[in-house]
């Protein structure tokens, strides 16, 4: 029996690879900023809620709420967004106090005119 030897060559193949360019900084587009208004940040009008309180619930009160809520509309048609708005805020405390006292004036008159005994 003879043995015959093989050998075996390995082949070893260096790839030097490349490394992918470097990729370009990414530039961001500029922002633009939309302001859309709309009838949520328009001012409310408490006017007829001012007259209506004036008639039916306490007068002094509702005076004040009337000239604040006029005040408000011109300072809102004049651009004075800020201002307008602290006007409206005072309209509706004065409007508030003015029901709180017709209701507190209705209460004592009810009480009143129920316990007259004549």
């Amino acid at each position: 029996m003879e043995i015959i030897s093989v050998q075996r060559e390995v082949c070893v193949f260096v790839v030097e690879s490349e490394q992918p360019p470097p990729r370009p900084p990414v530039e961001q587009q500029p922002r633009r900023e939309i302001i859309v208004i709309t009838p949520e940040d328009e001012i409310p009008n408490r006017i007829g809620w001012a007259l209506c309180v004036t008639i039916c619930c306490f007068c002094p009160t509702g005076i004040a709420a009337i000239m604040y809520s006029i005040l408000a509309n011109a300072m809102a048609e004049s651009g004075e967004r800020d201002d307008a708005l602290k006007a409206n805020s005072k309209a509706g405390k004065f409007i508030g106090l003015s029901i709180f006292f017709g209701v507190i004036i209705y209460l004592i008159v009810i009480i009143v005119v129920s316990t007259d005994k004549r």
